[in-house]
């Protein structure tokens, strides 16, 4: 689509959230207005896309896992509360800019809660089956979207817990983790 100048001092359009995305240094930290650019405004977050940002984080996760990839930020800074010292910094840890989040910390809890993964070969072992998968759980959600209103609601609790897991099972797969075996059956 490209810049739309004008309506990028009211809403937030694909230029501007593209660069919320960025991993480019003049872009971390801002944009943060979810429909609105007034709030970037307000605060001094707001940041007009100068040229073509470059996507993603700015140090990558090591793992496949749909719930680490989700939810690693919130163990990095309960990491963080826990080493901080005094109301202050507590709070800056939970509330503070994540420019200032400790690099050491990730690293760390990956080795605590990630697989080591020695051998990454051994992922494209489970591949095809694992297509598979997303194939039978895309037509389940299809047809599920598709009888919606007809269904129970256990039926729908049923098929939001199968989607869910067939995610965390897709990233065990990919990671070789022993529990999936359990998992799968």
């Amino acid at each position: 689509i490209g810049k739309i100048k004008w309506l990028e001092y009211i809403f937030v359009t694909p230029s501007v959230h593209g660069v919320h995305h960025a991993s480019d240094e003049k872009y971390l930290d801002k944009n943060y207005g979810d429909m609105f650019t007034f709030w970037d405004h307000l605060f001094g977050t707001f940041q007009t896309e100068e040229e073509k940002p470059k996507y993603g984080l700015t140090h990558p996760l090591k793992s496949y896992s749909f719930l680490w990839q989700h939810f690693h930020y919130y163990f990095e800074i309960y990491e963080l509360w826990k080493r901080s010292k005094g109301f202050k910094e507590k709070w800056k840890a939970v509330f503070g800019s994540p420019a200032h989040m400790d690099q050491d910390i990730r690293p760390i809890l990956e080795k605590r809660f990630l697989q080591d993964k020695a051998n990454p070969n051994q992922r494209l072992r489970f591949k095809n089956y694992l297509y598979i998968q997303l194939g039978v759980s895309t037509l389940i959600l299809t047809a599920f979207t598709y009888y919606f209103e007809f269904l129970s609601a256990f039926d729908k609790v049923f098929v939001l817990f199968f989607i869910l897991i067939t995610l965390v099972n897709c990233g065990a797969l990919l990671e070789q983790r022993k529990w999936i075996y359990y998992l799968e059956y």
